[in-house]
């Protein structure tokens, strides 16, 4: 089960998609959350391993959002 900071993460990972078509940096992800880079890793590991996204390591913009279900 995801927490709500995990869930707020993923939010806009999703909208920035839809309005950008590509994915947001962890560093606009923290800006957009008011969380730390460190703290918007954890949320993205656990995002991944939800199979809500797709991790891409070393990778800029690395962020997959997997097909809704």
């Amino acid at each position: 089960m995801l927490g709500n900071s995990s869930l707020r993460v993923y939010a806009f990972i999703k909208e920035y998609f839809e309005q950008f078509g590509y994915a947001p940096t962890m560093q606009e992800i923290a800006d957009a959350t008011g969380l730390r880079k460190s703290t918007v890793s954890y949320h993205l590991y656990r995002l991944d391993q939800a199979g809500v996204i797709r991790m891409r390591r070393r990778r800029q913009r690395g962020i997959v959002l997997n097909k809704e279900r």
